[in-house]
């Protein structure tokens, strides 16, 4: 790794991680004040719309932005028929979710939804349009900038203006709204700093591999998306869109980690580790490295939920939202599987095994769809046991595909966790103590929940000193 790349690792590291911390802060602040002022059948809307949103941006930006993150060498004319093949897409995306605004409403059971269609649809457009200077701001390794942007667009947009919509409308449009707002304030950012980006070319006589070398991403990405969202899918088409508010916002609060690590890992270990995928020894560094970290937070984490979920949702969405608990204590099992393939997963796809990765996801989201469904049948608590199932076996099988590729044993892997695990025993042994013989019997939840937070932060610290500085000594 070169000073260079390591520094701009380091730096943007920082930047990423601070932004996405402060976003994720303002998210839990943002579902404590709605989560008293909105209804599940109002959280389960927002959830499909979201669903809507997320699923037609991608089929609609096909795999191109992150072809032009990884293409090494790009050319102008890349860029400008990536433009143009991004304009006729998104605007035949936006025509076919109109045109069928009413099956999906007879889909999902939920007459409410042909009213945000026009809502969707132009989250959707800005959403696409802005994945091109985007990508081109995070191909310079310019991630101070994104993180700026992000955290501007989200304060703006839900820490300012979906908070007052949520007093004045009291619905689901709050969040809808906002999410336009963040969405269309992202690509006016990323314009003003890339004004020249949106140029598109007619020439189609020139050649470009811009759309063969996305559309492995773009692959990868559709079944990315039925793998993450398909048990939202299936639980508000089987139990209904009230029980879907419900299992959203659980999922919503076990994500949080998750969304940390994988926009880390997604924006910042991508382009970095595109530029050594030759040095395998220093991937595999990183790999071990990265693995090994996320094994002592994301242990500590699960067992401190675990221990703390009522005390959580009572904290968090209210007394109304005891039918949570459970469900939390089950989802909290899977944080560390459910984040650390994150990790395999942008080696991977780094080191420019786009296609084999495809694999493994497709399996995933072939788990997904199937526990879900069984699931199902038992309400909530079944489909989050077959998630957690799903989110292990995913873990699994990208774990034996990166160490196939970085040639890792799986007895270097067991070697490195064997502190992980002895650690996050002893955490466990005397947190549970202490919560059953002290922290349960106080008063009141905040209490509760602060001191253990306080005692497994000041446990991480001090194991993780040691870690960080490992960190600082890669070359």
């Amino acid at each position: 790794m070169t000073n260079g790349i390591k520094r701009k690792f380091l730096t943007g590291g920082l930047w990423v991680l601070t932004s996405t911390i402060i976003q994720n802060i303002l998210q839990l602040l943002l579902l404590v004040i709605l989560s008293r002022m909105l209804s599940p059948q109002d959280f389960g809307i927002v959830t499909i719309s979201v669903l809507l949103t997320s699923l037609f941006s991608i089929l609609a930006q096909l795999g191109i932005p992150q072809a032009i993150v990884q293409k090494e060498t790009l050319s102008k004319f890349d860029i400008k028929i990536s433009v143009t093949y991004i304009f006729i897409t998104v605007v035949i995306i936006s025509l076919l979710l109109n045109l069928i605004n009413v099956p999906l409403s007879v889909f999902f059971n939920e007459e409410n939804l042909q009213k945000i269609i026009p809502l969707i649809t132009l989250t959707i457009f800005f959403q696409t349009l802005a994945s091109i200077p985007e990508a081109l701001i995070q191909r310079e390794l310019k991630f101070k900038v994104i993180s700026i942007v992000e955290l501007f667009t989200y304060l703006i947009s839900y820490g300012l203006v979906g908070i007052i919509l949520a007093f004045i409308l009291e619905s689901y449009y709050a969040l809808i709204i906002a999410n336009l707002l963040y969405h269309f304030t992202r690509f006016i950012s990323f314009i003003f700093i890339k004004p020249k980006s949106l140029i598109p070319s007619l020439n189609f006589k020139l050649k470009s591999d811009i759309i063969k070398i996305g559309i492995g991403f773009y692959i990868n990405r559709i079944i990315a998306y039925f793998s993450i969202q398909s048990d939202n899918i299936i639980v508000g088409k089987l139990l209904g869109t009230e029980l879907l508010g419900v299992y959203s916002r659980i999922y919503q609060l076990i994500s949080l980690p998750a969304k940390i690590t994988g926009m880390f890992f997604d924006k910042l270990l991508f382009s970095t580790l595109s530029r050594i995928q030759n040095n395998k020894e220093q991937t595999k560094k990183v790999y071990l490295l990265f693995l090994r970290l996320s094994g002592y937070i994301l242990f500590s984490l699960s067992i401190y939920i675990f221990i703390f979920a009522k005390e959580i949702i009572y904290l968090l969405l209210g007394s109304q939202w005891e039918i949570a608990i459970v469900p939390l204590k089950l989802f909290s099992i899977s944080i560390f599987f459910r984040t650390a393939y994150k990790i395999g997963e942008t080696i991977s796809v780094a080191n420019g095994f786009v296609y084999k990765r495809i694999w493994v996801q497709l399996v995933y989201a072939m788990t997904v769809i199937l526990f879900s469904v069984i699931g199902a049948n038992y309400g909530i608590i079944g489909v989050v046991i077959g998630i957690n199932f799903s989110i292990i076996t995913n873990f699994i099988l990208i774990t034996f595909l990166t160490n196939k590729i970085l040639n890792v044993n799986i007895s270097k892997i067991i070697k490195e966790f064997i502190p992980v695990i002895l650690y996050s025993s002893f955490y466990a042994l005397l947190m549970t103590l202490l919560y059953e013989r002290f922290l349960q019997n106080l008063n009141y939840n905040i209490l509760s929940v602060i001191i253990g937070g306080i005692l497994t932060i000041l446990f991480l610290y001090f194991k993780l000193k040691k870690e960080m500085v490992n960190l600082l000594k890669m070359r």
